[in-house]
């Protein structure tokens, strides 16, 4: 991560933190206060934070000529690796992390393998997108 994407993940978690704040607020009675709304941001901060570090190394990776190597492991360890772990982990995290903040209670505690099935596959379906997309970069990159 550089000094651009960790100001740009700032930029991302302040709006977004005071946003779910007042969501919480609205729905759950939570109080809105400056305590609240850093609160969040800081959720926000950490579930963005990893999603960013991945686009900086994608990008790197396709830069430097790496991919061949990334992708000969396979599409699904890619998909396993970048997509359910690198992309539905942070994504996951940033749902229990407001679900916590807006009910006080831990949210693992209410049965959410649902929800952790949920974001992993919309992870792994980003990650196929990128797939497909460093897998075109690099056709590109060869003619």
């Amino acid at each position: 991560m550089t000094w651009r994407t960790a100001a740009l993940s700032l930029l991302l978690a302040l709006p977004l933190g005071a946003l779910m704040a007042a969501i919480n607020w609205q729905f759950k009675g939570t109080p809105f206060s400056a305590q609240t709304v850093w609160l969040h941001s800081l959720v926000a901060l950490l579930a963005a934070a990893p999603l960013l570090a991945q686009s900086v190394w994608l990008r790197s990776m396709l830069a430097s000529g790496r991919w061949p190597q990334v992708a000969a492991g396979g599409q699904m360890r890619f998909l396993l690796l970048h997509g359910a772990i690198g992309r539905g982990g942070p994504m996951l995290a940033f749902v229990l992390g407001m679900e916590w903040l807006g009910s006080g209670r831990l949210p693992l505690l209410n049965g959410s393998l649902f929800t952790l099935a949920f974001w992993m596959a919309f992870g792994a379906y980003f990650a196929s997108r990128d797939w497909r997309r460093l897998q075109r970069a690099a056709m590109e990159n060869k003619q």
